[in-house]
C-alpha cells in the first residue's frame, strides 16, 4: 500500500512539473523596460522614482487613510445603533452617520476610478506619441 501511494505521488509530481509557471518579478520587468529605453536611445541611468510613482504613492496613502476613516465611522455608527436602546433620535443619528460614511466611500472610490482612468489615458497617449524632443533623448 505504501508503494502505491509513493508511485501515485511521484506520478503526480511528474504530471505537475509542466504546470509550473515562473511569474515575472519586478526586477525582470524593470530590466526589460530598461532594455526598451536603451533601444529607444533614452537616458536610463536616472532616478527610478518617477512622478507617476510619487503620485501613485500619495494616492495609495490617501486611500488608506480614507478607508480607515470609513471603517471608524461605520464602527461608530454601528455602536450607536446597537446601544440606542430604543431611542429614536440616537437611531436616526446612527443611520445618518452610516449613510454619510457610505456616500463618502462612494465618492472616494469614484474619484479613484476617474483618476486611474485619466492617468491611464495620459500614459497611453504619451506612449503612442513620438517623443523626439523629450529630455534625455540622445
Amino acid at each position: 500500500m505504501k508503494l502505491f501511494f509513493l508511485m501515485i505521488s511521484v506520478f503526480g509530481l511528474f504530471l505537475s512539473l509542466p504546470l509550473r509557471v515562473d511569474a515575472a518579478t519586478p526586477d525582470t520587468a524593470q530590466s526589460l523596460l530598461k532594455g526598451v529605453g536603451e533601444n529607444a536611445k533614452y537616458d536610463v541611468k536616472g532616478d527610478d522614482t518617477s512622478l507617476a510613482t510619487t503620485v501613485g504613492n500619495i494616492i495609495s496613502a490617501s486611500l488608506g487613510i480614507l478607508g480607515v476613516l470609513f471603517l471608524a465611522f461605520t464602527v461608530f455608527a454601528g455602536y450607536q445603533y446597537l446601544t440606542a436602546g430604543g431611542d429614536e433620535e440616537q437611531i436616526k443619528t446612527a443611520i445618518k452617520y452610516l449613510r454619510n460614511a457610505i456616500f463618502g466611500l462612494i465618492i472616494v472610490l469614484s474619484s479613484f476610478g476617474i483618476t486611474k482612468w485619466v492617468v491611464g489615458s495620459i500614459v497611453q497617449s504619451s506612449l503612442t506619441q513620438p517623443a523626439a524632443t523629450a529630455p534625455g533623448v540622445k
